[in-house]
């Protein structure tokens, strides 16, 4: 292949297409797709010319070794390699492609006459520069074929008409396209996020280009983007203009559903304002998404679920999820002669993928990517995926899932499966095709291939020689030594594995051959068993390295194209092994950037949640505790938590590390009664039983917080109950009661006694204002003979 002259370094903002130009000219072809077929033939795509990962761009990082760095910064990498419609990432912005300008170009003269171009060009909402403030051309205005650019001559079209002659003419303002290179320049993808969702609420079509109306609706995106209460009235005006005959309602509604000041202050200025003179009417449909129509209609999601199958509507001839006004009407009137509550969630003609995966007896995820390759129809609802009982019932006559015909003949997966190949009967959908890891075969094959004499019989596996039989086909071993070889048992202990592993490993000849001992024994050689540590590795201790869940790791590796050395597809053995000269180096990054149907753990940076399982091996507690401990609300449970996939139940790291920090404060339940000097009984009664305070079960243990104990100390402090108040006055048992029945003394209320209600409480307060007035507890004389007058004997005589 003939070395290049020239490969550019990307500029300050550079486009992609312009980098590739200025190579393709500076290296003298006429164009750059002169200068790809030269170099790279006709398989190089043009999409991929956008992206750092492929030929064309590590072509060009070959041929400019030392400043590759400067080369790629300008091309879009993509967020994931799972399709090759994955958004790219523009400065620092996820975009999506459908965004982005990736065939046809929009041409700047003036930046054409400087010599490079800015990416901002490559983004379809730009319709001008905002670098000079001129209009972008998106065809040639002498032959009006619409530019592209990897045909594009050097500032020149086909026809030869030059674009930097012409002189246009800039605006006097700054066009919107300066806001749109703010957010690239801030690298703010919320406010993207946002952008773009305002578009869609108005109907902004990024494919019809350079429309006044199309202008009009970006506006409208950027007025609402930034509150401007000006701009979104202007938008509703122009609306009622072009639309007279709408409801004005109905035109407000067409903004997009954010709890913003800005809008909800443009809607009632626009709807108190007086009719404005209407303009020519427009044929074109207004057309409303699915929210703005339950929000006009006035209807819950769950309303909707229930009735969206049973609507007379069209859906098909419906473009983007979007209702005219004849469909608005049609569900308006609909409403108003059905009662929601009398239909079903789910109609009779259709199904949950759940229960067909049941019905066709295969697995949940298997379905469901069966949806996707089309082979089964389904309908994407707020509810999950809906399946048609007639596409089920179509697919039952034409196909089989293998775990289906498993269950059928009542045999293991590997003899039937093996049959089945030797046979030559090829799937429909498998792991090679379309990433199914259960395969699909033609029932009529299928039903020939068992019916032929013999089938059954032929897969009933054949006995396995026993032990003694295959020590004795071994080789004999003739210099047996203990440092140069080990029996299983020794094989098992090195690589830390269970010694019926260690045979399997030994059959498959992963640990090099085999040689038989003494007796029954076999051996290994050690340095076998050191190169396999070395290059093998198990599916348990891969996940641990990887920190990946060991029951997605095998499909996630399959769907990647790595295949295992040993295991139940390969030859027939229960555990699976990887040869660790299959696993690439960024291993863990492309386990990271697959779909959600592998990924498990939280993709952000900092998760908000924590699986169940997480949280007990960080509490160091059962499942049980920890359900008990969700229970009692002292951890915080979500059913769906945000950041877990696949969608699972997860738990608050906050309401976690609360527990933690309560944790450090808890005092055992045996120290806490003994540290108020009553009994268990009477703790349980006054304090648990009227729930004052809560006790925690930790580690098969009881506890309760600081806070609780001292709050236990000082309820002490301020109440007893009737027999600590008899003894506080040195009275006899019963004396506390007879006073509050007489009137002297009163129970306090619930709220006063922080709503113990389980014990009669007196508040010593009012038992120590009581006490100056008994008689016995006046000094007493002493008697003559010199023995004190027992004045607490002769109270109790007295009551």
């Amino acid at each position: 292949m003939k070395a290049l002259n020239f490969v550019a370094t990307s500029l300050p903002n550079e486009s992609p297409t312009s980098l590739l130009n200025r190579t393709a000219y500076a290296n003298g072809h006429k164009n750059f797709r002169r200068f790809r077929t030269h170099y790279l033939g006709y398989s190089a795509l043009v999409r991929e010319c956008f992206i750092p990962d492929f030929q064309t761009v590590n072509f060009l990082k070959e041929e400019s070794a030392s400043y590759a760095d400067k080369t790629v910064v300008a091309f879009y990498p993509r967020t994931y390699e799972a399709t090759k419609h994955a958004p790219l990432i523009v400065h620092g912005i996820r975009v999506p492609q459908k965004l982005l300008r990736l065939e046809y170009a929009a041409i700047c003269p003036i930046c054409l006459q400087e010599g490079w171009e800015r990416y901002i060009k490559d983004i379809r909402l730009a319709d001008y520069c905002p670098y000079h403030w001129v209009e972008y051309m998106t065809a040639c205005p002498n032959c009006r074929k619409p530019f592209v650019w990897y045909r594009q001559e050097e500032s020149k079209c086909a026809c030869g008409f030059d674009m930097r002659r012409l002189q246009p003419t800039p605006l006097n303002q700054p066009p919107l396209e300066t806001q749109l290179l703010d957010i690239f320049k801030a690298g703010d993808q919320q406010r993207f996020n946002r952008l773009l969702e305002s578009l869609i609420a108005v109907g902004h079509d990024r494919t019809k280009g350079q429309l006044p109306h199309n202008r009009k609706l970006l506006e409208a995106g950027f007025a609402i983007l930034n509150g401007n209460v000006e701009g979104i009235v202007s938008y509703l005006n122009y609306l009622s203009r072009r639309h007279p005959q709408i409801n004005p309602h109905l035109i407000a509604a067409s903004l997009p559903i954010q709890e913003q000041e800005g809008l909800t202050k443009a809607v009632s200025i626009f709807l108190n304002a007086p009719p404005s003179c209407a303009e020519c009417t427009i044929n074109e449909d207004f057309t409303l998404l699915t929210n703005q129509v339950k929000k006009y209609l006035g209807i819950s999601t769950r309303q909707w679920l229930r009735i969206v199958h049973h609507l007379p509507i069209n859906r098909h001839q419906t473009t983007n999820n979007r209702y005219n006004l004849s469909e608005i009407d049609c569900i308006a009137s609909f409403l108003q002669q059905t009662t929601t509550c009398s239909l079903n969630y789910t109609p009779a003609s259709y199904t949950t993928l759940k229960k067909a995966a049941i019905r066709l007896g295969a697995h949940y995820e298997a379905c469901r990517r069966t949806v996707r390759a089309g082979l089964l129809e389904g309908k994407k609802t707020r509810a999950g995926i809906l399946i048609p009982l007639s596409s089920i019932e179509a697919f039952e006559r034409k196909y089989i899932f293998s775990t289906k015909i498993y269950k059928i003949l009542n045999k293991s997966a590997q003899p039937v499966l093996k049959k089945i190949r030797e046979s030559l009967i090829a799937p429909v959908s498998s792991a090679e095709i379309d990433g199914n890891f259960i395969p699909i075969f033609p029932l009529a094959e299928i039903q020939e291939l068992i019916s032929t004499p013999g089938f059954l019989e032929s897969l009933n596996p054949s006995r396995k020689p026993t032990k003694k039989t295959f020590v004795s086909h071994l080789p004999r071993a003739r210099k047996i030594s203990t440092t140069n070889y080990s029996n299983t048992k020794e094989t098992s202990n090195l690589l830390h594995i269970h010694p019926d592993l260690a045979r399997q490993l030994i059959r498959t000849g992963l640990l090099g051959q085999a040689f038989g001992g003494r007796g029954n024994s076999v051996l290994v050689e050690n340095k076998k068993i050191e190169s396999f540590h070395r290059d093998y590795v198990f599916t348990e201790e891969l996940s641990k390295e990887l920190h990946y869940p060991r029951r997605y790791l095998g499909p996630a590796l399959q769907a990647l194209g790595i295949s295992a050395a040993s295991g139940p597809l390969v030859d027939g053995e229960h555990v699976v092994i990887y040869r660790r000269s299959d696993l690439p180096s960024d291993l863990d990054t492309r386990l990271e950037n697959q779909p959600y149907r592998f990924y498990r753990y939280p993709t952000r940076s900092r998760p908000t949640h924590l699986t169940i399982k997480q949280v007990t091996q960080r509490l160091g507690l059962s499942r049980r505790e920890v359900s008990r401990l969700t229970l009692n609300k002292t951890l915080t449970l979500a059913k769906s938590a945000p950041g877990l996939r696949p969608p699972q139940p997860g738990i608050s790291i906050v309401s976690v590390e609360r527990f933690e920090r309560l944790v450090k404060t808890l005092v055992p339940l045996n120290d806490a009664i003994q540290s108020l000097q009553i009994s268990a009984h009477h703790f349980a009664r006054r304090f648990v039983a009227s729930k004052f305070l809560e006790i925690i079960t930790y580690k098969h243990a009881k506890y309760i917080s600081q806070h609780d104990l001292n709050r236990a100390i000082e309820h002490m402090h301020n109440f007893c109950n009737y027999g600590d108040s008899d003894r506080l006055v040195g009275a006899a048992k019963g004396f506390t009661r007879y006073c509050v029945i007489s009137g002297k003394l009163r129970n306090p209320p619930a709220e006063r006694a922080n709503g113990v209600k389980t014990v009669k409480l007196i508040a010593k307060m009012d038992i120590l204002a009581l006490r100056p007035t008994l008689p016995w507890l006046v000094n007493d004389k002493k008697s003559e003979n010199g023995s004190e007058v027992n004045s607490i004997k002769t109270s109790i005589k007295a009551v």
